[in-house]
């Protein structure tokens, strides 16, 4: 399971480092599983919820401000 980080923690990590994060987070469900294709567990967590919400609009926001990264 992901941890959400702060919008402080977030932009202190590289833009490298959070196109990780950010690819992690994508991978959670819009059902409530924790990932697409898990068992359910007593703590769910989807993008419906208002946590990942924020978390993702936060890496949004930072990544606008960040320099392109090429492969």
């Amino acid at each position: 399971m992901v941890s959400f980080l702060t919008k402080d923690q977030l932009e202190k990590l590289n833009t490298k480092r959070l196109l990780a994060y950010k690819k992690k987070l994508m991978k959670y469900s819009n059902n409530g599983c924790e990932f697409a294709g898990c068992d359910c567990s007593d703590y769910m967590m989807s993008k419906s919820r208002p946590e990942w919400n924020e978390v993702y609009n936060n890496i949004k926001t930072i990544l606008a401000t960040r320099e392109h990264v090429e492969k």
